[in-house]
């Protein structure tokens, strides 16, 4: 794969984000969606009300950290719907939509890329969960960061919800930092999500 292909790749990653991104930003101005929206928007306003205190020196970080760790938590809780949201989003495009359009989404089609499974056959439903579980998505997230912090909020305690929340956001960013090395590195400049899904990208 050449750096033009590389171009490409980018050009229609960002195609899809984008698109994606407005989807969701469409049906999460459903107000009735998330029966929980009154609340978000109370609890958003305390949260931000501490990061002002913060931004003008008012509190220190340790205390910013303290008396958001709870507004953190029910921001999550309030939102959480908005979470189950991306995840059928993003499994409807990238998997569902990708497969049944023969390897290309929208971005791929404009960028005339495709993607198969490395025996060079069309993909199949596996292949396509794989690599969208394991890929991460600008302004919306990933599938497994978002899911096992949907799972921390039935069993964590809202004192323990941001460390364990930042622990995984950790940790799933060193295995996409992982993968765009491994992406820029290797000769077939395949990703771990793609080595992981048995996937590559071609010419269309």
């Amino acid at each position: 794969m050449d750096n033009v292909k590389i171009t490409k790749r980018i050009c229609a990653y960002l195609i899809d984000i984008l698109l994606v991104a407005f989807i969701f930003s469409l049906i999460t101005m459903i107000r009735f969606i998330n029966p929980y929206y009154d609340k978000y928007l109370e609890v958003s306003t305390q949260y931000n009300g501490v990061l002002e205190k913060y931004y003008d020196s008012e509190i220190t970080a340790m205390e910013m950290v303290e008396k958001n760790t709870e507004n953190f938590y029910y921001l999550s809780k309030y939102s959480a719907v908005y979470s189950v949201v991306s995840i059928v989003i993003l499994i409807g495009y990238f998997v569902f939509f990708q497969k049944y359009n023969h390897g290309q989404t929208i971005g791929s089609k404009l960028m005339h890329l495709k993607v198969i499974n490395t025996n060079g056959e069309e993909g199949s439903i596996k292949n396509f969960l794989l690599r969208t579980l394991f890929m991460y998505y600008l302004e919306i997230g990933s599938i497994i960061p978002i899911t096992l912090n949907l799972l921390v909020l039935l069993f964590v305690k809202s004192s323990s919800y941001l460390m364990v929340n930042a622990g995984i956001t950790y940790v799933f960013s060193m295995f996409v930092i992982a993968s765009i090395i491994t992406l820029l590195v290797r000769k077939d400049k395949r990703g771990l999500h793609e080595i992981i899904s048995n996937t590559k990208v071609v010419n269309a």
